[in-house]
């Protein structure tokens, strides 16, 4: 295969999953008595429960209880034989662990339901025929521990579609059976009834369609007497699973998404997952757990027309976020799954309608020691959904009595194999090239020849380092940012063969920058572009302005892109400022007169340093006395000074404020007036005894009556006063005073 550099890049889906599996294994039933294993469930330490169907020859299918250790070999087995009934052939076949140790096992048996209680060693101890009571549509049923050692089974019924929940004491006993109806009608088909018990409270989900085939999911929160306390309807949504977790949030799953709520049934968040090359729709064989540090175990089968076998394994957060996910490719007809969190496991059951029975433990990331699995190329994105309160109708039903039946127990052999595949290596499918490419360039990877059908996976290596995986289709462009020795691999899961090839690849780096990243240029500037040569290929300005003669002479952001000396293309973002260097002007010099004050200020400029000869750092300063005074202003472009000389004079007043007034209405200095001659009145400032500005008043004709804007008056005392004005020869001066209010 040859490598060759094209001008864009592929945007590839994130792909997950790559480790061993520790403490895990793949074992098949190898017995040819009829035998296929149909749940399986945590035992006492390390052990695992297992019950199958079993029908020696001759004799009537019944069912076998077998202990496994921690890697699926059988410690004992122990057939079940009922002289009255054949067990087997239904869709309802689930081991029940309770709260004390024991079992409920539950067999379908045409419309009727056996109820078994099983203890950790694997033996039976009573069992109990229940006429007409399992009468639930396809395989949407579930079963839970109680938490008090009986169990819960939850399912959609053939005769009117409701959802009826039953509860069975730690001896297999029925006490209690209610039915609960919507407006919606269940689907004939393929749609789970689900059940979890959380802060003691039972929530039930289940998939609806009504008449005029508007589809949904309804959630329901119960009492642990059955009494109905909430119910949602989610628009648009098959519900195939639900889990809670120890803070008591619930957690449902559909074919591509989950959404958690709160134990109030008010949304937290809603997630999709987006897989990258084929949509499994799993339906009833899909499942969510949380476990003891609450992350979510998400597994999806893969059924349907089209659709790749096999079981996906996703691990995440409790916020969503995706840890890792896998795929367990198979290339049977599998379709009954048991699902169980086991021993810092992942504990599945695969039942195929075939010849084969397949048990398997993963790691928590879904992966088996010496098996082949694949990593998922998924996302998992932010999603909205849309949910409304709905009642729900309950009914209290007639409570069955089981009838407790005979049967004989006898030990028997039980023989698992282990159930991984080789792979084969044949050569001469890649032939890969050596040479040196840009930083960023992609790389196109073609084979030479049309690779064999069927799914596939394929990985590149960089030395021992995976940097791409990816099942189905081929990364017929790759962007390499790093040099080093690269493997394509190339594997089938149906022929089980691995193509592989490697290449050392040469990435240029980037060469050192041309430009700093940020430029400035003072007064009239122009900065030239031309450090480079004839390599510039573009300078552009603020994204859209295209500088085709490469001469700055405008602020702006910038952007070049030239050819370095090593044949690659390098593009550098760089800010251009403009400032011109600050002019400052004081005026020609000043006569000062006694007791006055004079301002002198200068033009505001932004980013300047100013300093005043007595060390000033404001754009203005008052004189009091004589003297000569400058102030130097400067940036980054340059500085300018400028200084003015203060002569004191003895200046002959001009102005004259009264030193008492007495507001009382008498029509006698009722206003305190200022007079003046030969200069110009600016404002007239008064303040109280506590430096407070009480009264303000600009313009050239200045009084006061002593009160305030809403026209009280104040009291009586000693203020203070502030006037400016302009002398005669146009300088602002200051004078200040006191006077009495009477």
């Amino acid at each position: 295969m040859n490598f060759k550099a094209v001008c864009f890049v592929l945007i590839l889906i994130i792909c997950v999953g790559v480790g061993n599996g520790q403490n895990s294994f793949q074992r098949v039933v190898s017995d040819s008595i009829g035998l296929t294993m149909l749940d399986a469930a945590p035992g006492r330490l390390n052990e695992i429960l297992l019950v199958s169907w079993y029908k020696p020859v001759g004799e009537k299918k019944t069912y076998m209880v077998s202990r496994l250790d921690d890697l699926g070999t059988p410690i004992s087995s122990t057939a079940v034989k009922f002289d009255s009934v054949s067990v087997g052939g239904g869709l309802i076949d689930y081991l029940v662990r309770m709260e004390w140790g024991n079992y409920l096992l539950f067999f379908e048996i045409n419309a009727n339901l056996l109820v078994s209680v099983v203890t950790e060693d694997g033996q039976v101890t009573d069992s109990r025929l229940y006429n007409d009571l399992h009468r639930y549509r396809g395989t949407g049923q579930e079963m839970i521990s109680d938490g008090e050692g009986g169990s819960f089974l939850v399912g959609v019924t053939n005769f009117d579609r409701s959802l009826e929940l039953i509860r069975f004491d730690a001896n297999g006993r029925v006490v209690l059976r209610n039915k609960y109806f919507t407006n919606f009608e269940i689907p004939t088909y393929g749609y789970a009834a689900n059940i979890v018990l959380n802060k003691g409270h039972i929530f039930l989900s289940r998939g609806v369609t009504n008449s005029i085939s508007q589809q949904g999911g309804v959630i329901a929160k119960l009492s642990l007497d059955g009494e109905a306390q909430k119910s949602i309807l989610i628009s648009n949504i098959y519900l195939n699973s639900l889990a809670s977790d120890d803070l008591g949030n619930i957690y449902a799953l559909s074919d591509d998404m989950i959404i958690k709520f709160d134990e109030n049934l008010s949304l937290l968040w809603s997630k999709k997952l987006v897989f990258g090359y084929d949509r499994p729709t799993g339906g009833v064989h899909s499942r969510i757990m949380v476990n003891e540090r609450n992350e979510l175990f998400v597994s999806i089968r893969g059924v349907g027309a089209g659709n790749p076998k096999g079981l996906r394994l996703l691990r995440l957060d409790d916020t969503g976020q995706l840890i890792s996910g896998n795929i367990l490719r198979q290339d049977d007809r599998a379709h009954f799954t048991s699902l169980d969190l086991v021993n810092n496991g992942v504990l599945n059951l695969t039942s195929s309608n075939l010849d084969k029975s397949i048990l398997q433990k993963f790691n928590l990331d879904g992966l088996i020691e010496g098996c082949r699995s694949e990593s998922l190329c998924i996302e998992v994105v932010d999603t909205s959904i849309v949910f409304t309160n709905i009642d729900v109708e309950q009914t209290v039903c007639t409570i069955p009595s089981g009838d407790l039946i005979d049967f004989t127990l006898s030990d028997v052999e039980m023989n698992l194999e282990d159930y991984c595949h080789p792979l084969v290596n044949p050569s001469g499918y890649f032939e890969l090239e050596e040479y040196t490419i840009c930083k960023n360039e992609t790389v196109k990877i073609v084979p030479q020849s049309i690779y064999p059908l069927g799914y596939s996976e394929w990985i590149i290596k960089r030395g021992n380092d995976i940097v791409y995986r990816c099942g189905g289709v081929p990364p017929t462009e790759y962007v390499f940012t790093a040099s080093g020795t690269y493997t394509v691999i190339h594997q089938l899961w149906i022929t089980n063969c691995l193509y592989a090839d490697s290449v050392h690849l040469n990435v240029e780096e980037n060469m050192p920058r041309v430009l700093d990243d940020s430029l400035l240029i003072c007064d009239d500037e122009i900065l030239e572009v031309d450090m480079v040569g004839d390599s510039v290929i573009s300078l552009i300005r603020d994204e859209h302005y295209t500088i085709s003669e490469f001469r700055v002479s405008e602020a702006g952001n910038y952007s070049l892109v030239y050819i370095t000396a090593n044949g690659c293309q390098q593009e550098e973002s760089f800010v251009v400022q403009r400032k011109n260097t600050p002019m400052v002007d004081l005026g020609p010099d000043t006569i000062l007169c006694n007791l006055e004050e004079i301002i002198l200020s200068i033009e505001e400029y932004k980013d300047v340093n100013v300093r005043w000869t007595d060390g000033s750092t404001n754009s203005s300063i008052r004189i009091k006395y004589p003297g000569t005074y400058g102030v130097r202003v400067e940036n980054e472009c340059g500085s300018s000074y400028d200084e003015t000389v203060i002569q004191l004079e003895d200046c002959t007043f001009n102005y004259f404020v009264p030193s008492a007034f007495s507001p009382n209405g008498d029509n006698i200095n009722d206003e305190l007036q200022v007079f003046s001659a030969g200069i110009t009145l600016r404002s007239l400032s008064i303040y109280s005894r506590w430096g407070e500005l009480v009264f303000k008043i600009e313009g050239a004709d200045l009084s006061w009556n002593g009160r305030s804007v809403d026209n009280k008056l104040f009291p009586k005392g000693t203020y203070a006063y502030v006037l400016e004005y302009y002398d005669e020869y146009g300088s602002a001066k200051l004078a200040s005073g006191a006077f009495v209010l009477l």
